[in-house]
């Protein structure tokens, strides 16, 4: 079950009780706009068995002295899957330098996706010995996306999410296996 983040629930109980600044207002409806896209991607989760897997939500990794969110951790008993949902549209490219561009801007350093790999693994993983293998993921859920270049990790779109979950359905083999925290 999808689980509204914290952040947002905040925003929403101080909406029209005090005023925001301009960089509030944006980050509330950055995090109104994160919070419909998740539920699309719930709606993609909500057609595989959950019986075998574990799904967390919102995850926050310290990255750079920064915090980053991975929207949704899939656990099987062999694999942790990592979705980073990304608002993004139209067409984009991959730089030599495994940035993200849109128009020649940088959107996103595709790079970062290692250091989510480190923190997870190195946090979470790897504790008394455990390891599974990390798959690290972009979702895009706009249809216009397109993207040129070639990446480290997939970006996954509304023509391949529905089988790459069901990849992970078919291979995940018992709940109990799945403990990680």
């Amino acid at each position: 079950m999808k689980i509204k983040n914290d952040k947002l629930k905040v925003y929403e109980f101080l909406y029209n009780r005090v005023s925001f600044s301009e960089e509030e207002l944006e980050e509330y409806a950055h995090l109104k706009r994160m919070n419909v896209l998740e539920s699309v991607f719930n709606t993609y989760l909500k057609k595989i068995d959950h019986s075998k897997i574990e799904i967390y939500w919102h995850l926050t990794l310290p990255i750079d002295n920064k915090k980053e969110t991975i929207e949704a951790m899939i656990v099987t008993s062999t694999t942790v899957h990592l979705f980073k949902i990304l608002d993004l549209t139209g067409l984009h490219t991959i730089n030599p330098f495994n940035i993200l561009l849109k128009n020649n801007l940088p959107v996103l350093d595709l790079n970062l996706g290692d250091a989510y790999y480190n923190v997870i693994k190195d946090t979470k993983i790897e504790q008394d010995g455990f390891k599974k293998p990390i798959f690290l993921n972009y979702v895009v859920l706009d249809e216009s996306f397109s993207l040129i270049g070639q990446s480290n990790y997939p970006f996954l779109t509304p023509r391949t999410l529905s089988s790459y979950l069901k990849r992970i359905e078919n291979t995940s083999q018992s709940k109990k296996h799945n403990a990680l925290f």
